[in-house]
């Protein structure tokens, strides 16, 4: 078959028979560094991932434990009292309500605010979640009311849950 093809054709299919695995070998490599630098790409993303799990491991368990406090409805009334006062806010009404289901008390306090700092607000709510008291922001809406600055209406629902008493 060799043997029909001109002097031309001969050269050509040599030169492409020579061209074609330098090509190949030459992506086949490109492929296999892309591959490479993704794999490290990722290892890098990786180890940055368990740098910050760890961090944050070493930041839970420094905080201080939360000692499970027995609470009734008046005690849970007087925590979110003495944080309302300690942060100086005036709420204009405070409904509390209590439910049974399953023998699981809930203590919800629902709280309203108008014409209230938005900073004094949020080191109330600082203050409500690391409290040595567990409780719950289940509900939480910000208004804004006044053109001034800062100044908000704000509806505030906080639960607590025990196991309800025999």
């Amino acid at each position: 078959m060799l043997e029909q093809l001109n002097e031309r054709e001969k050269r050509l299919l040599f030169i492409a028979a020579i061209c074609l695995p330098i090509f190949f070998l030459f992506y086949l490599g490109q492929f296999i560094y892309k591959l490479q630098q993704s794999s490290v790409e990722n290892v890098k993303i990786a180890e940055q991932q368990l740098s910050q799990v760890r961090k944050l491991k070493q930041n839970l368990n420094s905080t201080k434990p939360v000692n499970k406090i027995e609470l009734d409805q008046a005690g849970f009334l007087r925590v979110v009292n003495k944080q309302i006062t300690r942060n100086k806010l005036n709420p204009s009404s405070i409904n509390e309500k209590k439910t049974t289901k399953k023998k699981i008390e809930t203590y919800e306090i629902i709280i309203k605010f108008y014409k209230v700092d938005m900073l004094k607000f949020m080191n109330f709510l600082y203050d409500i979640e690391h409290d040595q008291v567990p409780l719950e922001i289940s509900l939480l809406s910000i208004n804004r009311k006044i053109s001034k600055n800062q100044i908000y209406d704000v509806n505030l629902k906080i639960s607590f849950e025990r196991e309800a008493k025999k």
